[in-house]
């Protein structure tokens, strides 16, 4: 299974641990995003499009919020798994506000629990 995993750049290292997890199980990811650096707008805007890319060719939408961050680029890819009706897994309560975190149908409260079920699919 090929998945994008969403969350806050500056949580990039957990993040990236849990990507290297997801891969040492077997699956693929789609993008890897915590390698970006910050540069120019038209550096930045190949990242964008990169990770637009990645959300849709994704089975699986990932989205790591186990930290107080204020999430802004996640959302927005969070909305295009959404309209690319892709299944999302949520860890983490971090969002528990906002009423597009009511959608997905996998929750868990730990990356471990979420480990745990992947492995198990």
């Amino acid at each position: 299974m090929d998945i994008y995993v969403a969350g806050k750049y500056e949580n990039r290292k957990n993040v990236r641990r849990l990507m290297t997890s997801i891969e040492f199980l077997g699956h693929g990811i789609t993008e890897d995003w915590t390698r970006h650096e910050p540069d120019e707008d038209s550096v930045m805007l190949g990242y964008a499009l990169d990770d637009v890319r990645g959300v849709k060719e994704a089975d699986l939408f990932v989205l790591l919020v186990n930290k107080p961050y204020v999430y802004q680029g996640a959302f927005v890819e969070l909305g295009v798994a959404i309209s690319e009706d892709i299944p999302i897994a949520i860890i983490g309560h971090m969002i528990d506000g906002c009423i597009f975190s009511l959608i997905p149908e996998s929750r868990f409260d730990t990356e471990l629990e979420f480990l745990k079920w992947l492995e198990e699919r």
